[in-house]
C-alpha cells in the first residue's frame, strides 16, 4: 500500500476586480506531495504521533505497524525514512488505529473470527 502526504494548496485568486471573489479551492497540488511505500497490502489507517508530529504510523490490513519520519518541508528530493516496523501479535485483519502518547491501539479480528484490540508501546 501507498500513502500520499500533501504539503499544501492554495485558494484561487479572483479573475478581475469587477467580479465577485471566487472562494473555490482547487485542492492539494499533486506535485507538492510525497508518496510513501508503506507495505505489501492495503493500508487501513494512518496516524501522526502526538509527541512527534513528523512521525506517521501506518497500519496494514494484515496488522503490521510501520513508522515513518516525514520531512518538515517539501522538496523534489524529499523522502520519508522508515523508523521501525512491528507486526500485530494476534490480529489477522486490522481495521482501526489510534495513537496516544507512547502507545498505539489497534483493533481488528483474530484468527478465531472474534473482535480484538491490542495496545502496543511504541519503540524509541
Amino acid at each position: 500500500g501507498h500513502i500520499w502526504v500533501g504539503y499544501g494548496g492554495s485558494r484561487g485568486l479572483p479573475a478581475s476586480q469587477g467580479k465577485r471573489r471566487s472562494r473555490k479551492w482547487d485542492g492539494l497540488k499533486t506535485e507538492f506531495g510525497l508518496w510513501i511505500q508503506a507495505g505489501n497490502g492495503p493500508i487501513v489507517g494512518v496516524a501522526f504521533l502526538p509527541q512527534n508530529e513528523r512521525r506517521l504510523v501506518s497500519l496494514s490490513l494484515g496488522g503490521e505497524l510501520t513508522c515513518f519520519e516525514i520531512p518538515d518541508v517539501w522538496s523534489p528530493r524529499a523522502e520519508a525514512t522508515k523508523q521501525w516496523n512491528v507486526p500485530a501479535k494476534q490480529i489477522v485483519k486490522a481495521t482501526t488505529i489510534v495513537a496516544e502518547n507512547n502507545c498505539v491501539l489497534i483493533c481488528g479480528v483474530s484468527s478465531k473470527a472474534r473482535g480484538i484490540m491490542e495496545l502496543l508501546t511504541l519503540p524509541a
